[in-house]
């Protein structure tokens, strides 16, 4: 996180979100994926920590593999984490080894539209050295391609890959059967043992 002091402009950030209408949430994530893969890199390279680094995101992505099918998101999540820890989850995806997109349709929106789109920004993004410009690259990124991510929505609707700050849409209305039992005043309490 030290990184982030380091090469990260907060506040121009938040200028950037001020200027779209995608959703912030969504900004945020992938501004926050792009910048990782920014700042990890020269960090290593500023302070000698290669090592620290790779053990550390062994450990956090081995204990967070994914399996199954994946979203449009997670599949620019992986991309992304590729560009920094080769680890393969990107490349299974594509080859349609484990990993597999939720449609048929999903897979060609992100090898048709997504993936052109990210690797023509992240190619910029990398090359920016200027903090106050790189997220309005990225927010260039999630306008091109907020209405696949989306799809009509204000968030993605669904995360199979494990990220808690994804989730479903908060606007979304569910059937009184899939809410039966539930009561939204009540807070959780110590595990059962």
């Amino acid at each position: 996180e030290l990184g982030h002091v380091k090469f990260t402009d907060w506040p121009a950030f938040e200028e950037a979100v001020e200027d779209t209408d995608v959703p912030d949430g969504l900004v945020k994530r992938m501004w926050d994926l792009f910048e990782n893969a920014y700042v990890e890199p020269r960090m290593a390279a500023d302070f000698g920590l290669e090592d620290e680094f790779r053990i550390v995101n062994e450990n956090i992505l081995q204990n967070n593999e994914p399996t199954g099918t994946v979203s449009l998101d997670d599949a620019i999540r992986f991309r992304l984490i590729e560009e920094t820890h080769p680890i393969g989850w990107f490349d299974d995806l594509m080859s349609s080894g484990g990993l597999e997109f939720l449609t048929t349709e999903d897979r060609e929106t992100f090898e048709d539209t997504i993936l052109p789109e990210l690797e023509d920004h992240l190619d910029t993004f990398l090359a920016e050295d200027d903090p106050t410009v790189r997220p309005f690259i990225v927010v260039d990124f999630v306008e091109s391609v907020v209405d696949e991510l989306t799809d009509g929505h204000s968030e993605p609707v669904l995360d199979l890959g494990g990220n808690p700050d994804l989730g479903v849409n908060p606007d979304a209305e569910f059937s009184e059967s899939e809410t039966e039992g539930i009561d939204p005043t009540e807070q959780p309490g110590e595990p059962e043992q």
